[in-house]
């Protein structure tokens, strides 16, 4: 089902938010793009992966490719303190993190 989005044709809408719109086009890239971070970093089906970013899009686009390729996507909020994150992290033991910046500080 999933590899249906690199089937979509290009110029179709995919995403519209409040002040941009993003087709399949922008959404293949950035998933070819993605999936390639995903095998530089070792991550492969099953792995868990844990996500805390602020933007909507890219988070859309982290879950999609992780999706993709069989990676288990944990979902954490990037506003949460460091206790409730050091729980999420020792108890989903994720092989990777990808947060914003400011959250890995607060965290």
């Amino acid at each position: 089902m999933l590899q249906q989005l690199f089937q979509q044709p290009t110029a179709t809408l995919f995403l519209q938010t409040a002040d941009k719109g993003y087709n399949y086009g922008w959404l293949q890239q950035k998933l070819k793009k993605t999936l390639g971070l995903f095998q530089t970093l070792n991550l492969t089906a099953g792995d868990r992966l844990l996500v805390a970013v602020s933007d909507d899009v890219e988070m859309s686009v982290l879950f999609l490719s992780a999706l993709t390729a069989g990676i288990v996507v944990v979902i954490g909020d990037p506003e949460m303190k460091a206790p409730r994150a050091n729980a999420i992290v020792s108890r989903s033991n994720p092989r990777c993190i990808i947060a914003d910046k400011e959250t890995l500080e607060r965290w």
